[in-house]
């Protein structure tokens, strides 16, 4: 127990140093994919092997929603649900927005003045901005606006993962380290219906959504909308990077993974649109970065041109 709790935070210690270098380098229709759920082949992607000599464990999923093409690395743990960590958000902005608990992507609240591990936490922050810098302690003060009634019959609504956001007591915590769990099929799946603005929601709000996801690959001008996440320990209280050992304890059993899901636009002569889902365990700190550097990778590996 106790080395397990010395790897853990040795471990937050890397995250934080990462996190805060990163922040300071910045200027200021429903369809199932599993092939028990409507029949679609799974093909193997191309470049698994050079994705297995980086990491053993990890997978990419990408999915063509104009020709319903489904191509996968390490399809057995494409299948396997995972904590969805800030990845989340993407849901929990449009269902806030959906209750009308927030008016728009650039409502703001004000920050609290608490000083927290990442530089860009300490700010007042935004709908967008909050979606943008992973910034924990905004969402949940959104989950308690939003209430538990309403965040379970919404996440089970938008049919997100296995739907299941835990006791009341977990709202502002239950994508971090509660009982919600997502596959990277199932995070192409829901993010397959919003691309398509097809989930149970106002075609107004899914825009907006989609319009938060919004970012570039390097200088180009890809049509790229994605969101990240990694596994944290994190205070259910204050938003914040912990070491607690209760928060540490709730993770014991869970797999240290990190995110990158969303989709590219691509004319049809490139093929059309390519939704996506990567994760791997995150077990140094390059992973951290491998998260998007590998999945952009392997959509180029596939035939994806960023221009």
């Amino acid at each position: 127990m106790i080395n397990r709790h010395l790897k853990c935070k040795a471990y937050l210690s890397i995250i934080i140093s990462i996190f805060i270098s990163a922040s300071c380098s910045k200027s200021s229709k429903s369809m199932g994919l599993s092939s028990d759920t409507i029949g679609l082949p799974i093909e193997e992607a191309k470049g698994c092997e050079i994705l297995n000599q980086k990491t053993t464990s990890a997978t990419f999923v990408m999915f063509n929603i104009d020709n319903d093409r489904l191509r996968v690395c390490n399809a057995e743990r494409a299948h396997k649900p995972f904590l969805p960590a800030s990845t989340f958000k993407v849901p929990h902005a449009l269902i806030a927005l959906e209750l009308e608990i927030i008016q728009g992507p650039n409502q703001y609240m004000k920050w609290d003045g608490r000083e927290r591990a990442i530089p860009a936490w300490n700010r007042d922050t935004t709908l967008a901005t909050g979606m943008a810098n992973s910034t924990v302690w905004y969402y949940q003060e959104t989950a308690k606006k939003i209430g538990y009634e309403n965040m379970s019959r919404w996440v089970k609504k938008l049919g997100y993962g296995n739907t299941d956001i835990g006791l009341s007591q977990e709202l502002t915590h239950f994508w971090l380290d509660g009982s919600l769990r997502v596959s990277a099929l199932g995070q192409v799946e829901f993010l397959s219906m919003l691309k398509r603005r097809t989930l149970p929601a106002r075609d107004k709000n899914q825009i907006i959504v989609t319009e938060m996801m919004r970012t570039q690959v390097d200088n180009n001008t890809s049509e790229l909308h994605a969101k990240s996440g990694l596994v944290l320990p994190i205070d259910p209280n204050t938003g914040d990077i912990t070491n607690s050992d209760t928060v540490i304890s709730r993770l014991e059993a869970v797999d240290r993974i990190g995110w990158y899901v969303g989709w590219i636009e691509q004319d049809d002569l490139m093929g059309g649109d390519i939704v996506f889902a990567f994760n791997l365990d995150i077990g140094s700190p390059e992973d951290i970065g491998n998260r998007r550097r590998l999945t952009l990778n392997m959509l180029e590996a596939n035939g994806v041109v960023f221009k």
